[in-house]
């Protein structure tokens, strides 16, 4: 019973990620709940292994897992704006169940390497479909979702390129080590060592530069650590081992760079990778001003949504919602407190991995004929792989991303019960680990009860967004009431509710219907308002809706309150210009629209007010 209990545990642990991974990586509260909600079964079953004996784990390892997301859990409960908390709060419960379960219970390296198979495999998929997207150019995605125009750059399942580089890069690195050190028979390492180079030819046609400076990190550490092995077992031919080692790295390299030198998008982005003038740069600086706000426990979980706008530099037009640097990202949001606390996570399991490495050499590999070892190669995969997404958390925000983010707490969960033996190594008492079982149900207790209620208003708010984005805007309005009708906490239907029908009565000529229309999105927009307070767009449309009822003192007010929320967004300059015109006031209005000449919508405004000023004086 036991073995396949485990084996049902890690089933349903890959089920999660992957339909997280194919539904855009879970990036939408809509695509990652159902996966949540998998995950959350598995964590439910583990009560049945509560009392049964597996590979002591490092508890200074687990002690340090505690300390950081625990911190996390509980400033994201306590942050500001409850809505926007809940991405950070599921997917801490649903990476929680995943790397305890890796660590107490899934330690057979038989059973880790099967979900590393069926990743490899899934990857595949994303490849395939990147494929599509690079050689046709049309941002194709299945289940007719869209993503933004990346031309040809590749994301797979994905809506974003640099995530799709980030799952890929943790994957190639980890297929090349199963391929290069674990105990399988020659056709499958043929099999996985050939799924590692497709895997790197699928992350060099996503144009992510991250990903390329990202992948030579992973396949550097990965070097490093071979040749420190071969160091052990056969110090004679170390330096032939290193010396094959570099060869193939830069043969890899020369040859990848020379492929990618032949189509031309992908060769600017490779001549671009020292780009100073990113965007990236204003990102971080908001991020740190942000920081200085609160800088010991930090602003709060989901709060650069709105202080990145507070802070942003004019140069970025853009939403700021991803500051583009985990590391910034987490410490404008969660203190200095979380980044020590992150720190410690980090130090602890990355130690415990080069540890867990030598003695996996020592007891199984020195005097022995057979150097080849699964746990071995599992190890060394994991360490060189979280190598690779903590290079690329430097400019991009992978770790925020629910299918890269699972498939990392697999690899911590590894680090931290490599294990060094089978299972001989197991614990004289189930105390020191009891507890950390506990958390296991516990976690998924917490997503049944705190995640999985928002579903079914997830689910209508998704439908409201997606009619709304289609002009469908009587569709829109009609799934938005439904999703208030079994959930009124989320702002965002309350938003697409509003904003559809605005835009619906501004399409009737009646001024009698128009206005009623406008009445009921302001009482849509204030119930958003009510929840969200610091989101600028809400006002905006607010102010919008109040010109067109005639109560323009109001709209100004409006007006000026988003542009405090949001105060260097230099196409404020445009909605002023507007609300000016409305008023019949035609020199104010051009006053700002001189301003915002940078902005198409701002030239043809100044073009057409220009000309309807010299009509008038014409008559």
């Amino acid at each position: 019973m036991l073995p396949e209990l485990h084996a049902l545990l890690l089933i349903l642990i890959f089920l999660g990620t992957a339909f997280i991974q194919i539904f855009i990586g879970g990036m939408r509260p809509i695509f990652a709940i159902p996966g949540y909600t998998i995950l959350a079964l598995a964590g439910v079953l583990s009560i049945f292994l509560l009392r049964k004996s597996r590979p002591l784990p490092s508890l200074f390892c687990l002690l340090s897992s505690l300390l950081f997301f625990g911190y996390i859990l509980w400033r994201a409960y306590t942050s500001p704006v409850e809505y926007l908390s809940r991405p950070d709060r599921f997917m801490v419960l649903a990476c929680l169940i995943v790397y305890f379960i890796f660590a107490l219970y899934i330690t057979e390296p038989k059973m880790r390497l099967m979900f590393f198979y069926g990743l490899l495999l899934l990857a595949i998929g994303h490849i395939a479909i990147g494929a599509i997207q690079f050689s046709q150019e049309n941002n194709f995605l299945p289940f007719n979702y869209l993503r933004a125009d990346y031309g040809k750059r590749a994301s797979g399942f994905y809506v974003c390129p640099n995530h799709y580089a980030g799952l890929l890069e943790m994957l190639a690195v980890m297929g090349a080590a199963i391929g290069c050190w674990a105990r399988i028979g020659i056709k499958t390492r043929m099999l996985i060592l050939y799924s590692s180079a497709l895997t790197v030819a699928g992350l060099a046609i996503s144009g992510s530069r991250g990903g390329y400076l990202s992948i030579a990190v992973a396949f550097t550490v990965f070097a490093i650590l071979c040749v420190a092995i071969v160091r052990w077992i056969k110090p004679g031919k170390t330096i032939l081992i290193a010396s094959v080692a570099l060869g193939l790295i830069l043969l890899v390299g020369v040859a990848g760079v020379g492929l990618m030198k032949k189509d031309i998008y992908l060769s600017s982005r490779l001549n671009s990778i020292n780009e100073t003038n990113n965007m990236r740069l204003q990102l971080w600086d908001a991020a740190l001003k942000q920081y200085h706000t609160q800088p010991l426990i930090g602003t709060g979980a989901g709060t650069y949504f709105y202080l990145g706008r507070f802070y942003r530099d004019p140069r970025v037009e853009s939403d700021p919602v991803w500051v583009h640097n985990d590391y910034y990202h987490l410490l404008a949001e969660y203190g200095a407190l979380g980044a020590a606390a992150c720190a410690f996570f980090l130090l602890s399991h990355l130690a415990h991995g080069l540890v867990g490495i030598r003695r996996i050499v020592k007891n199984r590999l020195l005097g022995n004929v057979d150097t080849k070892s699964s746990a071995l190669a599992l190890s060394i995969g994991a360490f060189s792989a979280i190598a690779a997404i903590l290079a690329h958390s430097i400019v991009d925000f992978n770790v925020h991303i629910p299918g890269n983010a699972l498939v990392l707490a697999a690899l911590f969960g590894i680090l931290a019960n490599p294990p060094t033996f089978r299972l001989k190594n197991t614990e004289p008492s189930l105390l020191p680990s009891l507890s950390f079982r506990v958390l296991i149900p516990v976690c998924a207790a917490v997503i049944c009860v705190d995640a999985l209620p928002h579903l079914q208003g997830e689910w209508y708010s998704e439908k409201a967004r997606v009619a709304l984005r289609d002009q469908k805007y009587l569709t829109a309005i009609r799934e938005a009431q439904r999703g208030l009708d079994v959930e009124k906490t989320n702002p965002d239907l309350h938003y697409y509710l509003g904003e559809a029908r605005r835009r619906l009565g501004n399409a009737w000529s009646n001024e009698i219907a128009r206005n009623k229309m406008n009445e009921a999105a302001l009482v849509a927009f204030t119930n958003s308002i009510k929840l969200f307070p610091q989101d600028a767009k809400v006002w905006l449309k607010m102010s919008q809706c109040l010109d067109i009822l005639g109560r323009h003192e109001e709209a100004l007010a409006h007006l000026d309150k988003a542009r405090s929320l949001d105060p260097n967004l230099a196409a404020f300059n445009t909605y002023y210009a507007a609300h000016y015109q409305i008023q019949g006031d035609d020199k104010k209005a051009l006053e700002f629209y001189q301003k915002a000449t940078q902005f198409e919508v701002g030239r043809k405004g100044r073009e057409q007010l220009i000309q309807q000023m010299k009509a008038d004086e014409a008559r």
